[in-house]
C-alpha cells in the first residue's frame, strides 16, 4: 500500500467516526492523536466545496484520476494545449485543493504519460517481432517542412505510419536509412505512391524494389493550376465590366439619351461571359473524366480494364483538353500537357500492379475457374464501386460511381453462382474483397492529411520536437480510430491490441499532491534618504 492509498484509508476512517473527539478517533482507528489532527485539518482544508466529498471515496478518487489523465492525454498531448491552459481549467472546476494542478505539476504528468506511451509501443513492437508477421503494403510518402524536414511514410489503406521523423535533408540516402530502420524483414512494399521527387522515385525503384506510382491528385493539379485560375479571373473581370456597363446604361433613359454602342458592348460582354462559362464547365468535366479513367474497372460497366486501356482513355480526354484550350493564351499549357503525358504510363501502371496483387492473393486458394471468374467479374466490381461511392465527396463523381455500383450490384445479385454459396462463404469472400479493394490507391491523400495535422500542432505549440513527434506517431497508430472503431495497427496487422489509454491509466500511478503556492514577494518602493542642506 502506497502513501496515497494509506492516506485515503485514514481519511475514510476519520469520516466514518462522525463527530467524536480526536482522542476517541485515535483510539478507534489505532493511530496517534497528532496524526488524527493533521489528517482532519487536511480533510477540512480540501472539502471547501459541495462536491469535494465526492473525491474522498474510492470510486470518486478513481474517477478523478481518470478525468485528469484524459484531460492531459486528449488536450495536452493529442491537441497541443499548453500546461498553463490546462492548469486554468483544473482551477475552474475547483480541483486545486485535491490534486496538484500547477503548470509545473501538469508538465510532470505530461512527461510521465509520454514515457508510458513509448513503453506501450516498445511492448507491442516486441510482440510483433516475436510473431514474425509479414505484411504487404502499398505505401505513400512525402515531406513537410518546419524547422527541419519531417519525412512521412505510411501504409495508405490502413494509415499505419512506418516513418515519421525529423531529418536535415530529404535525399535518397536519408529516406533509405529511415525506411530500413522501420521496416526490418516483415514488410513487403508492393508499390509506392508519391509526387515526382527524385529521391522518392529512386526509393521505390532502387531502395524498395517496387513500382513508383505518380500521385494522381498532384498530376491533375499540375495540369489544371494554370487553366482553372485563369478562367476564374477572366469571369471575374467580365462580370465587373458587365455590372459597370449596365449601371451606365440604366442612367441614360433618365437623361433622355440612348446609346446603341453601349447596348452592343453589353451584348458582346455577355457573349464572352457565356463562352468562358461554357469553357469552364467543359474544363471541369474533362478533369473529372481524367480522374474517372484511372480505375481497375471501367466506369461504364463494361468490365475490368488494363493499363493499356487506361492510357488510351487518358489520351482521348487529354486530346479533348488540348483542343479546348488550343486558342487560349496560356504559355505554360503545353508544358503542363507534356508533363502529364509523360506520367500517364506510370499512373496507369497502378492498375496492372493491383491486378497482379489480386492474382497473387488468389493463387494459394487453388480455386475452380467458375469461382475465380465470379470473384474477378462479380464480387470485386461491386465491392470496389461501393467503396468509391462511400469515399468521394464530389457530387458529379458520386453520381457516376453510384451508377457503376448499381450496375455491378445487379450483375452480382443476378449471377446464379452467387445463390449457390453459403452465408459464411459469401462473408468470407466479401471480407477478402474489401481488403483487396483497399489496396488500390491512386493518391497519397493520407500522407497529406497527416502533414496538415502536424502543421497545425507545430504552429499551435510553437514547435515540434523529435520526442513529441515519436509520441504522436504511437497515438496515430494505436489510438486514433475510424468510424468502425479500428485503429491503424489493427487494420494493418489483423489483430487486436490493448487499449492505449487504458494502459496509460493502469501505469501512471497516483496524482500529484496539492501544494500551497508560495506568495510572491512584494517589492517596496525605495525611499530616498534626506540629504542635509
Amino acid at each position: 500500500m502506497n502513501l496515497a492509498q494509506r492516506s485515503q484509508q485514514i481519511f475514510a476512517s476519520i469520516q466514518a467516526q462522525g463527530k467524536r473527539s480526536i482522542r476517541e478517533i485515535a483510539a478507534a482507528i489505532g493511530i496517534a492523536k497528532s496524526s488524527v489532527h493533521r489528517h482532519s485539518l487536511a480533510l477540512w482544508r480540501r472539502n471547501q466545496y459541495p462536491e469535494s466529498l465526492l473525491w474522498e471515496g474510492e470510486s470518486g478518487h478513481k474517477w478523478l484520476r481518470l478525468l485528469v489523465w484524459a484531460v492531459v492525454y486528449v488536450f495536452g498531448i493529442k491537441h497541443g494545449i499548453g500546461n498553463q491552459a490546462l492548469s486554468e481549467f483544473f482551477h475552474l472546476v475547483r480541483l486545486e485543493r485535491h490534486i496538484g494542478v500547477s503548470p509545473t505539476a501538469i508538465d510532470g504528468l505530461r512527461v510521465r504519460m509520454e514515457q508510458q506511451i513509448l513503453s506501450y509501443q516498445a511492448e507491442q513492437q516486441q510482440q510483433l517481432q516475436q510473431a514474425q508477421t509479414v505484411v504487404e503494403i502499398c505505401a505513400g510518402a512525402d515531406e513537410t517542412f518546419f524547422e527541419q524536414v519531417v519525412l512521412v511514410l505510411l501504409d495508405l489503406p490502413s494509415g499505419y505510419i512506418f516513418v515519421e521523423s525529423q531529418a536535415n535533408d530529404r535525399r535518397y540516402e536519408t529516406w533509405l536509412s529511415r525506411v530500413q530502420q522501420s521496416f526490418g524483414q516483415a514488410v513487403e512494399v508492393k508499390y509506392l505512391v508519391s509526387d515526382r521527387a527524385t529521391a522518392l522515385v529512386k526509393l521505390a525503384l532502387v531502395g524498395l524494389g517496387c513500382r513508383s506510382i505518380p500521385d494522381l491528385f498532384h498530376a491533375l493539379r499540375d495540369l489544371g493550376k494554370q487553366i482553372g485560375p485563369s478562367l476564374g479571373r477572366q469571369l471575374t473581370q467580365l462580370d465587373k465590366q458587365l455590372s459597370q456597363a449596365n449601371a451606365f446604361v440604366a442612367q441614360l433613359p433618365s437623361a433622355g439619351k440612348q446609346s446603341q454602342a453601349q447596348q452592343r458592348k453589353i451584348a458582346q460582354l455577355r457573349t464572352e461571359y457565356d463562352n468562358i462559362q461554357s469553357t469552364q464547365a467543359a474544363y471541369r468535366t474533362t478533369m473529372q473524366q481524367l480522374s474517372m479513367c484511372v480505375h481497375p474497372f471501367a466506369i461504364d460497366g463494361t468490365g475490368f480494364q488494363t493499363a493499356t486501356q487506361v492510357i488510351a482513355s487518358l489520351e482521348q480526354h487529354l486530346q479533348t483538353f488540348a483542343t479546348l484550350f488550343h486558342d487560349s493564351h496560356l504559355p505554360s499549357l503545353q508544358t503542363s500537357l507534356d508533363k502529364f503525358t509523360a506520367q500517364m504510363p506510370a499512373i496507369a501502371s497502378v492498375v496492372n500492379t493491383w491486378w497482379t496483387w489480386v492474382f497473387h492473393s488468389l493463387s494459394p486458394e487453388q480455386l475452380c475457374p467458375i469461382t475465380n471468374n465470379w470473384l474477378l467479374t462479380r464480387l470485386l466490381p461491386v465491392v470496389y464501386w461501393q467503396q468509391q461511392v462511400d469515399k468521394t465527396k464530389s457530387p458529379v463523381l458520386k453520381q457516376a460511381y453510384q451508377s457503376a455500383y448499381t450496375q455491378a450490384q445487379r450483375l452480382y445479385c443476378h449471377d446464379p453462382f452467387t445463390s449457390t454459396l453459403s452465408t459464411e462463404s459469401l462473408q468470407h469472400w466479401w471480407d477478402w474483397g474489401e481488403w483487396m479493394v483497399s489496396k488500390f490507391q491512386r493518391t497519397s491523400s493520407p500522407v497529406e492529411g497527416r502533414n496538415g495535422y502536424l502543421s497545425r500542432l507545430h504552429h499551435g505549440a510553437r514547435g515540434l520536437s523529435a520526442h513529441r513527434l515519436q509520441v504522436l506517431t504511437v497515438i496515430h497508430n494505436f489510438d486514433l480510430k475510424r468510424t468502425n472503431g479500428s485503429t491503424a495497427a489493427e487494420r494493418l496487422f489483423k489483430r487486436q491490441f490493448p487499449d492505449l489509454f487504458a494502459y496509460i491509466v493502469e501505469h501512471m500511478g497516483e496524482l500529484p499532491r496539492p501544494r500551497k503556492a508560495r506568495k510572491s514577494t512584494r517589492f517596496k518602493m525605495p525611499v530616498p534618504q534626506a540629504v542635509p542642506a
